[in-house]
């Protein structure tokens, strides 16, 4: 090969290497949509089909699947504070997580296929929150701040006789509008604090019901995500009224 061929052949290949390490630089810099910041038991992020063991400060970003074991539990907090607790065998898809110029949020959205999550929204005083919680038949977005959300699939309850796919949404701060995206003409129900709604299958949504003095958990963690455990039982029950307090 002629010295000047060689000599661009070089040129090409530095400049690929080049372009090629930008682009790793790149991908490796791409900020965190938040993270872990407490951890109990078996806990796996699944991100670009790889399965990685979640512990204490693990970066969460976009596109992450989280999956709690039994007996497990975890708390995610974003980069704008706001926290998202996790019970045992849930499972939940980041799908979104735009920010401002300022760092504050401008739109959040998880899919939870799967058990129980607590979300405590913050945002600044007058500012829309632009957080959502998507089920494959819900759809729960905050007005508010504090509420849990839970689906459930394989059980029939009595009063929706033939149905075996639920999502129940409970308030505990704030409001949250809920509506059934497989049924869009069916409209949305409202729900302020201590009141929770059940979405049956495609049905309508079932009317809001006052649940008695809901409580705010506060600061997550593992005790708080502990205790949410309890609403599960609650909320889940689909006939079961009782006053539904979780620890602080």
């Amino acid at each position: 090969m002629p010295p000047s061929q060689r000599l661009a052949y070089l040129l090409i290949l530095g400049l690929l290497f080049l372009l090629a390490s930008r682009g790793q630089v790149r991908a490796q810099a791409s900020p965190a949509a938040g993270s872990v910041s407490a951890i109990q038991g078996a806990v796996t992020i699944t991100r670009s089909g790889k399965i990685l063991t979640a512990a204490y400060g693990t970066p969460v970003q976009v596109g992450d699947r989280i999956d709690t074991a039994a007996k497990s539990q975890v708390t995610l907090t974003l980069t704008d504070g706001t926290q998202m607790d996790l019970t045992e065998s849930t499972t939940i898809v980041v799908d979104q997580n735009d920010l401002n110029p300022d760092g504050s949020r401008a739109a959040t959205q998880v899919s939870l296929m799967g058990g129980l999550l607590h979300s405590l929204v913050r945002h600044a005083p007058g500012n829309f929150p632009n957080y959502e919680v998507h089920t494959p038949n819900a759809v729960a977005a905050a007005r508010g701040t504090d509420y849990t959300t839970d689906y459930i699939k394989g059980v029939e309850r009595k009063e929706h006789s033939g149905c075996r796919e639920y999502s129940d949404v409970a308030v505990y701060d704030g409001e949250v509008e809920v509506s059934n995206p497989q049924n869009p003409t069916a409209g949305s129900i409202k729900l302020k604090k201590g009141n929770k709604t059940t979405v049956p299958c495609g049905l309508l949504l079932a009317p809001a019901i006052a649940v008695g003095p809901l409580i705010g958990m506060g600061a997550a963690g593992a005790a708080a995500a502990g205790a949410i455990a309890g609403v599960a039982v609650a909320v889940s029950g689909g006939n079961n009224p009782s006053p539904v307090t979780p620890a602080q």
